[in-house]
């Protein structure tokens, strides 16, 4: 039957789906190739080995009959990772049977499902290569009422891989041990054993891996790789993997908490908790002492179905987890040492509980046997890790296994104080008091106020809208995760509501007083004037003064300078000379003539700067002193800029350059009253030589020769000037020149047109700053 009497009214639809489910199937749920070998050649260049392949598919399917002529092909990897069609041959399905489902007493499961196998045998003889071999089978559809993968109308492709070694080898594949199991019950533990053996001995490693899919059952156009028989000359490797449903993956194809997954040795174990029809592909490499020999994939369809077992163990757990490929409940144990087990065998009356506990170092910590140990307490004294079991059984041939891990830990000891009025209406405080065990520390606090208020703070007040009995809940987490509860309840039952307390806030003028509760009072603070309740002795605050009084007299000063001619505005009044002036004004806080404004202004004079000349002119590259002088009190000086000063602070600086400046100094005083002033230097360049020559040549080359000038430097042409008289041997004036430019050949005296001869010169220099005169002879000659 489908499922327990006990769950057909809650599961009687789920089921009548799934099984619809199920009959609407195509037909291929899964297989696998294999592969035996059967001898060489003469010469050891070519091998033959026998193929089996073992499909399954849908009982419902058998209207459709098995392929007869079915085609297998041999293809080869080439060096750059791609692969040739290398050989193909056929085969006839053999021993077409229905696979027998493996009756489990102890569970109710959905019977109505079937699978039937049949496997095809065919012989591939092949060139012994150094590249990998792959013998497929390709074929369409697979099952359509798969859950966990995207199937419309694909196909399947089922491999073996061969490798150069086992070519060589002679190798046998591995071959799977039985049937994988066709119904896995959902929401119960399982662990399966779907391992294959070698008859060599060779390592074998287990893994989930993807299915292939090849061909389909409308075809696409002229591709032959999508017909429900894929031609399998043109249908070349790689295959495409299946398209998997989010969450479901190649290595997480059935889901579950926690997920089914597959041990490195073949072992298949977790919870499903999803009905439904899922596409799982297993992957077994052959290893021979470190080398791959073959890659063998099986691809199969698991049902996932809702069973009601007739016995099962059942452990309250703080969590589940897999250890060691078994479903485990872990249990915390937390401060206090004991622990309680409760256990119970569910859907069946319990004849006996068998217990086994492990300490830490792996001796026997507990160990009993007997129907009324169900519910137990232990105490474990030290702090570590107790494994251990306890089995169900019915007294018949159905028993229950639960596991479970007992982890001894330092806890925490919660606890709190409650402060509240016991007379008034008012806030109540609570105040966190927990203590963590040596070695711990507390992480996390959650305050729970009567279902009204929620806080992690570490201590907190809150106030009731009504009164009665109040739960307060808190509980403490350390940082080993363990966490302990203390609940209490309070009566908040004050017997007023409030304490009609009338307050009196003022503030005195230094020096006044007040009459309070019949006295009089200068001094600041608070005064109460108290009265109580009789018939409960509550007191209550009739009257509360709070008094302060202004201090005695309070100053606030402004200090400033200003410069002769200004002015400064405070409190409505203009001043501009130096004095201290006061002024009072009623404090705004409490009223009271108390505050003094005093002003202190200095008037500061402006220092003068007076050049003797605005304007002059200096020698250049000669030490001259600015003519200024500086009068009346100052705090800083500058002049700008800085060319050829001796320096730019000081009041009477030298200056030494030759390019024109105008130069200027400003000033101040510490109040910031300034002034400045400039001048203009222009400097000038005045000779230290003059050149003129003694003799002349009158028939020279050029006026160089022949031509009497007065020559210096290229500088000087600005600066000089100058006259020239030149009288022959008889006192005849025979060149007078006025005004002539230096270094200027062509204005001074020509001598082509005289006679050789004795001459006498006079030269009058006017330079910038004085006058120089040369006189002497010059000489004629031709």
């Amino acid at each position: 039957m489908c499922i327990s009497s006990i769950l057909k009214n809650v599961v009687l639809i789920l089921c009548a789906i799934l099984l619809s489910n199920f009959s609407q199937a195509a037909h291929i749920v899964g297989g696998d190739v294999t592969y035996e070998f059967v001898s060489f050649n003469q010469n050891n260049t070519q091998v033959t080995f026998k193929v089996i392949f073992n499909m399954y598919r849908d009982q419902v399917s058998s209207l459709t009959p098995y392929d007869e002529d079915a085609v297998f092909a041999a293809y080869q990897q080439q060096a750059d990772g791609s692969w040739e069609f290398y050989d193909s041959f056929v085969a006839n399905p053999q021993d077409i049977a229905t696979i027998e489902v493996v009756d489990d007493p102890c569970v109710e499961e959905n019977a109505q499902v079937g699978v039937e196998s049949a496997f095809y045998e065919t012989f591939f003889t092949l060139d012994i290569v150094d590249q990998d071999y792959m013998i497929a089978f390709q074929r369409c559809c697979r099952n359509k009422t798969s859950t966990n993968i995207l199937n419309d109308n694909v196909g399947s492709v089922f491999d073996v891989i061969i490798t150069p070694e086992a070519q060589r080898l002679g190798n046998n594949s591995p071959t799977f041990l039985e049937y994988p199991p066709i119904f896995i019950c959902s929401n119960f533990p399982i662990r399966e054993n779907i391992s294959a053996t070698d008859t060599e001995g060779d390592e074998l490693v287990y893994s989930l891996c993807a299915p292939l899919q090849s061909g389909g059952n409308m075809g696409n156009g002229n591709d032959p790789c999508f017909f429900p028989r894929p031609e399998v000359n043109g249908c070349l490797p790689p295959f495409a993997e299946v398209d998997f449903r989010d969450p479901f993956s190649p290595t997480n194809p059935i889901g579950g908490r926690p997920a089914v997954t597959l041990s490195e040795n073949g072992i298949l174990s977790g919870i499903p908790d999803i009905l439904g029809q899922y596409v799982v592909g297993i992957c077994v490499e052959e290893f021979r002492n470190g080398v791959l020999l073959s890659t063998l994939r099986r691809d199969f369809q698991f049902n996932v179905v809702p069973c009601q077992r007739a016995i099962s163990a059942n452990l309250t757990a703080d969590s589940i987890g897999i250890v060691e490929g078994k479903v485990t409940s872990f249990l915390n144990a937390c401060g206090d040492n004991t622990v309680n087990f409760a256990s119970s065998g569910l859907g069946a009356t319990v004849e006996n509980f068998e217990w086994l506990i492990l300490n830490p170092d792996g001796s026997v910590f507990f160990e009993g046997a007997d129907a009324e140990l169900g519910d137990i307490d232990l105490s474990f004294p030290d702090l570590g890790d107790y494994t251990g079991y306890v089995a169900v059984d019915d007294g018949s041939q159905c028993q229950d296994t639960a596991f479970f891990v007992v982890s001894r830990k330092r806890g925490t000891d919660t606890d709190f104080e409650v402060i509240q009025d016991d007379c008034f209406l008012g806030p109540v405080e609570f105040q966190n008091m927990s203590q963590p065990e040596p070695g711990t520390s507390i992480i996390d606090l959650q305050w729970d106020i009567n279902g009204e208020f929620q806080s992690d703070d570490e201590s907190l007040e809150f106030e009731f809208s009504n009164r009665g009995v109040k739960s307060i809940s808190l509980i403490s987490t350390n940082n080993l995760g363990c966490s302990d509860t203390l609940i209490t309840e309070i009566n908040y039952d004050p017997p007023h509501d409030e304490t009609g307390v009338a307050t009196i806030d003022t503030t005195l003028c230094f020096g006044d007083s007040i009459q309070f509760d019949n006295q009089w009072i200068t001094v600041p603070g608070q005064y109460e004037d108290i009265l109580q309740f009789s018939e409960t002795g509550c007191d209550s605050i009739g009257r509360s003064l709070v008094l302060s009084v202004a201090p005695e007299e309070s100053f606030t000063f402004l200090d400033t300078t200003i410069c002769v001619g200004e002015s400064v505005e405070y409190f409505g009044v203009s001043y501009d000379q130096s004095g201290e002036f006061r002024h009072s004004t009623l404090s705004v806080t409490t009223g009271c003539d108390s505050i003094v404004h005093d002003l202190v202004l200095a008037v500061e004079e402006f220092p003068t700067v007076d050049f003797s000349e605005s304007q002059t002119i200096v020698p250049s590259f000669e030490d001259f002193a600015l003519p200024v002088n500086i009068n009346g009190d100052f705090d800083n000086i500058i002049w700008e800029p800085a060319i050829g000063l001796s320096c730019i602070d000081c009041p009477t600086p030298t200056v030494n350059s030759d390019i024109d400046t105008t130069y200027t100094v400003q000033v101040s005083t510490s109040g910031g009253c300034s002034t400045s002033g400039s001048i203009a230097i222009n400097f000038v360049f005045v000779p230290e030589k003059y050149y003129f020559p003694n003799i002349l040549i009158q028939d020279g080359i050029s006026s160089e020769d022949t031509n009497l000038y007065l020559q210096t430097t290229d500088q000087a042409l600005r600066s000089v000037d100058y006259d020239l008289q030149v009288i022959d041997r008889w006192g005849n004036l025979v060149f007078d020149g006025k005004g002539l430019t230096i270094n200027d050949k062509n204005l001074g005296w020509s001598t082509r047109d005289f006679l050789p001869g004795v001459y006498i010169y006079n030269f009058t220099i006017r330079e910038f700053f004085e006058i120089k005169t040369e006189i002497g002879s010059i000489t004629l000659i031709k």
